[in-house]
């Protein structure tokens, strides 16, 4: 099992999370179990907005092959609540890919 967190602070990188969505495919057949996403300022691409509420939330991406694993799931928060939930959210992951500074 393996959790991978994404994380822009509070600003609105797309290049980045953008990459990530486009990369889901490719995550559930790599093993990757969960991913989070937190997007800060920017959106959600069109593909994956009518799986989530005001832009967060948690859905199921379907494994290709099955016999990997159920899916992917994949958390989207916009911001967390404090320093406290990002601190967890880190100690959870297996990776953790960020962004730093301004865009």
């Amino acid at each position: 099992m393996t959790t991978l967190l994404v994380t822009v602070g509070s600003t609105n990188f797309a290049p980045l999370t953008d990459a990530v969505f486009a990369a889901i495919p490719e995550l559930a057949t790599l093993g990757v179990s969960k991913l989070v996403v937190q997007r800060g300022s920017a959106g959600v691409p069109a593909a994956y907005t009518s799986q989530l509420s005001s832009g967060e939330g948690e859905f199921i991406y379907p494994n290709p092959n099955a016999q990997s694993g159920p899916g992917l799931v994949v958390k989207v928060l916009r911001y967390t609540a404090d320093a406290a939930e990002m601190e967890a959210l880190i100690a959870q992951a297996d990776v953790v890919v960020s962004h730093a500074g301004t865009s």
